[in-house]
């Protein structure tokens, strides 16, 4: 078999690479006639052998495709009774735009299935083009779930698809310059992976700049959609306090709420810790003055004070620590 993209001719024998040489520019017109078997500028000069399935293709196949041509042995291209004809693995491309994307950043591809078959996107980062890593953070394909059992249409003359990836997750504040690549798989077989295509990645700590940090709400929510304001678990302690606490933004019990229960001469004091930072535990015989440390409580812990009191009333409350 032999391929010709414009550039480069690969000769391939019994389905393996055996040769690669350059030709630059493209084909020259010509009013020579296609032959097979014979060399069509001289008479007498003939192939020792016999042709089957001769094809001519509009595309230039992959060497996976070439491959499993090969491997079908006796069943060729062209099957018949119990015969199968065999599959060919898809193609992938990066689209050039868009090429540069944020924390959240968006991919777009195309995809190729010579029988139709539905197939899941793949894609590679790399910062040379020599050193590849498997983006294994995609979010959503075409607005759904992402997932390594996601098909998508790849039909013969090619489906476009727009990939959502949390970029942020991978790389520091700043820009970053990197290259993509994408490949395919079907019900079964593997693409190849396309050419590299530049992209830029510009990180921000805080893109939305709602005062939350990209990293947390995607960590916490997989979204930017929150607000500071906002209480996604209703537990009366914002978005915004959860962050700062370090709690649980998606659990009503994960909050800095100052328990207290009254006993014979003391007071127990309790709460759940953050991990972000300590938290100071202060009491108070007159709101809103007077205001006095009582215990510090280390970051990522739970605690539990005893408060012994010789009067009857007393107030308190608890502050983030630095």
């Amino acid at each position: 078999a032999c391929t010709y993209d414009g550039t480069n001719s690969r000769i391939y024998m019994n389905g393996t690479l055996r040769g690669i040489a350059s030709f630059p520019g493209g084909y020259t017109p010509s009013t020579i006639p296609v032959t097979m078997g014979k060399a069509s500028h001289y008479d007498g000069a003939y192939s020792l052998g016999q042709v089957d399935e001769f094809s001519i293709y509009n595309r230039v196949l992959t060497e996976t495709e070439i491959n499993s041509i090969y491997a079908a042995g006796s069943a060729g291209k062209c099957a018949f009774g119990a015969q199968t004809v065999p599959q060919f693995a898809p193609l992938a491309r990066i689209l050039p735009a868009p090429s540069v994307g944020g924390g959240l950043s968006t991919v777009r591809v195309r995809l190729w299935d010579a029988e139709g078959n539905a197939s899941l996107p793949l894609l590679q980062f790399s910062p040379d083009t020599t050193n590849w890593f498997d983006v294994t953070n995609i979010l959503t394909v075409d607005g759904a779930a992402y997932s390594l059992a996601t098909r998508v249409p790849a039909l013969p003359i090619g489906s476009e698809h727009t990939l959502v990836w949390n970029a942020g997750a991978v790389f520091p504040p700043g820009v970053t310059n990197i290259f993509l690549r994408a490949r395919a798989k079907d019900v079964s077989l593997l693409g190849d992976w396309s050419e590299p295509m530049p992209y830029q990645i510009t990180i921000t700590l805080d893109s939305d700049e709602d005062g939350l940090p990209d990293a947390w709400e995607m960590a916490a929510f997989g979204n930017l959609n929150q607000t500071t304001n906002g209480d996604f678990d209703g537990d009366g302690f914002s978005n915004l306090n959860e962050y700062l606490a370090g709690t649980n933004p998606n659990d009503p019990n994960s909050s800095l709420k100052l328990r207290i229960e009254r006993l014979p001469g003391v007071v127990k004091l309790s709460w759940q810790g953050g991990s972000n930072a300590p938290q100071v535990l202060q009491r108070s015989f007159a709101v809103p003055f007077g205001w006095q440390n009582l215990f510090t409580n280390p970051a990522s812990s739970a605690a539990e004070v005893t408060d012994s009191l010789s009067t009857s009333n007393a107030f308190y409350q608890l502050r983030l620590g630095p």
